[in-house]
Parts: C-alpha cells; sequence; structure tokens
C-alpha cells in the first residue's frame, strides 16, 4: 500500500458497510490487493475507468460519512484524552486524569 492514503482505509475500516459492493470490491482490490487498476477491470469485467471511477466514488463516500458522522475524529478525540490521562497518572495527578476521563465517557 505504499504512497496510497493510510487515512481513507482507516475510514473504510469505520464505514466500508455503508459502501456498495462494486465499491468496496473495487476498494479492496486497490488498497488491500495493492492490483493495479487494468487488473482490477479485468477481474470485474469493467474497463480501466470504471474500475477508477468505482475506488474514486468509494473514496468520497468515506470522506463524506466521515464529514457528516466524525466518527473517525470522535475516536482520535478520545485517544488522545486517554493519552492524557495515562500521562496525569503517571505523574501522580490522579485528579486531572479522572476528570479528563470523566469527560469522554460515552
Amino acid at each position: 500500500m505504499s504512497g496510497k492514503n493510510l487515512s481513507i482505509v482507516l475510514l473504510y475500516d469505520i464505514y466500508s458497510n455503508l459502501l456498495s459492493e462494486k465499491e468496496k470490491e473495487s476498494f479492496e482490490y486497490y488498497y488491500f490487493d495493492d492490483l493495479s487498476l487494468s487488473e482490477i477491470a479485468e477481474i470485474m469485467k469493467t474497463s480501466r475507468q470504471g474500475a477508477r471511477d468505482n475506488i474514486v466514488r468509494a473514496e468520497k463516500s468515506l470522506l463524506n460519512y466521515e464529514e457528516k458522522l466524525g466518527v473517525k475524529q470522535k475516536f482520535d478525540d478520545a485517544e488522545s484524552s486517554i493519552s492524557k490521562a495515562i500521562e496525569s497518572v503517571r505523574n501522580g495527578d490522579c485528579s486531572s486524569a479522572e476528570k479528563i476521563l470523566e469527560n469522554i465517557r460515552l
């Protein structure tokens, strides 16, 4: 997956069930199997442009879902807060850690 956008793969992990089967299949061939557009087109019995369109459409959809729902951002924010809470505990400041953790409680 060298040179490919890792953050889009993380979004795929979160939102893949919202994509069409063609979009998922094309995305997985491209990002996970590292196939070329020509190889994907051959497997999927479509044109190279058709394969590219499926991948681009999937990427746009994933970015749109994240923009609207923000699941990855919420996860990133919670992870950052947990790191701060751990650091507070290590520094002996359990009160601050407790406040931080209370703020991220679901």
